[in-house]
């Protein structure tokens, strides 16, 4: 019991400080899709929101993965719960939590739009990233 409860709050701090940085991500993503500057404060809210339920579905469907005796539907399962957890997830957030100074909520379109480009920096910082720790190794 206490190793779920130290999971939990591990978790839930992890994902406070993953936001941090992903905030910076929401931003430059909503500056390109609408043309304005999103406050930090509703960045990382908006990334937070998303980020801590996101890492705990994530880790949930990898503990279903690794019990499946049919590995095949286990990785459909994990590619489906993936693409609707980093893409139409944030969408939904973002289409509803996002709010234009003159047009109100950004919409689910817009907030697609947001996921998607959001999506692309963040693979292009994991692959930068993971081609700098193989060349140091």
């Amino acid at each position: 019991m206490v190793q779920v409860i130290s999971h939990l709050i591990g978790g839930i701090i992890g994902a406070a400080i993953g936001a941090l940085i992903i905030a910076f991500v929401v931003q430059l993503a909503t500056y390109i899709t609408m043309k304005f500057k999103l406050t930090y404060r509703m960045a990382y809210k908006v990334a937070f929101l998303w980020y801590a339920p996101s890492g705990i579905i994530i880790l949930g469907i990898k503990s279903i993965v690794g019990t499946l005796a049919n590995q095949m539907f286990g990785v459909v399962l994990l590619l489906t719960t993936v693409i609707s957890v980093f893409l139409f997830f944030p969408a939904y957030l973002y289409g509803i939590l996002i709010k234009h100074p003159e047009k109100g909520a950004v919409g689910f379109r817009k907030g697609l739009l947001i996921s998607t480009i959001q999506l692309l920096i963040l693979g292009v910082i994991i692959v930068l990233i993971a081609g700098i720790v193989a060349i140091m190794t």
